[in-house]
């Protein structure tokens, strides 16, 4: 019993301390030019979160020439990712865009509320969208819109992707940013909700975290 109550708070500890120490050496160490030479081929930032777009994009290399766009928009969650309607047809040219949202009213909060490595996890979750989306044909699109229509595909579809973000070593960063948005935001209540329902939470984050080490 003591174990198990033990264990979450270590994980939570040792998360937040490794989080805390990835942010002071990204804000200290990191040359954005140098990732932008990297990593910025064939995309398009939104000039405040560029350096937290370009670390996100770090932690995939499949997508280092893939054409992504980041676009202010006014959305219903924090950022949506989705590709132009050219690039569905076209499998061997596809353009994603990840949209981020500007309008405070919307959710209750903004990107820029979370702390650098929290937004780097929600840029990340996003990426592992188009890491997703990059390897389906256009009926395999289909299929995927079809089912993210439906409540449980739409819970499979987000969580699944949040395990993506995880194996791609952005487990910390997620963890950052869903803690953030439950438990310390000035999100709505609607929003919150919404994130319990569809993502993976904060204690299953840390748990995935833990396995994978």
């Amino acid at each position: 019993m003591h174990i198990k109550i033990f264990l979450p708070a270590f994980l939570f500890l040792s998360t937040q301390l490794y989080s805390q120490g990835i942010q002071k050496s990204l804000l200290a160490n990191v040359n954005k030019d140098s990732l932008k030479h990297i990593y910025g081929n064939n995309k398009e930032f939104i000039q405040e979160y560029q350096l937290q777009s370009l670390v996100a994009l770090s932690f995939y290399p499949e997508l280092v020439n893939t054409k992504i766009s980041f676009r202010l928009s006014d959305k219903e969650s924090i950022a949506k990712t989705t590709m132009t309607f050219f690039s569905v047809i076209n499998s061997s040219n596809k353009h994603f865009i990840i949209y981020i949202n500007k309008n405070k009213s919307r959710t209750g909060m903004l990107l820029q509320d979370a702390s650098f490595i929290g937004q780097v996890g929600a840029i990340g979750h996003e990426l592992a969208h188009v890491a997703d989306f990059q390897k389906k044909n256009f009926l395999q699109m289909a299929g995927w819109g079809v089912k993210y229509i439906f409540k449980k595909g739409k819970i499979n579809t987000e969580r699944k992707t949040d395990r993506s973000a995880i194996e791609h070593s952005l487990g910390p960063e997620l963890y950052n940013f869903v803690d953030f948005v439950l438990n310390h935001s000035s999100a709505t209540n609607e929003y919150k909700k919404f994130k319990r329902l569809n993502y993976l939470s904060p204690g299953e984050i840390l748990q995935l975290i833990k396995r994978s080490q």
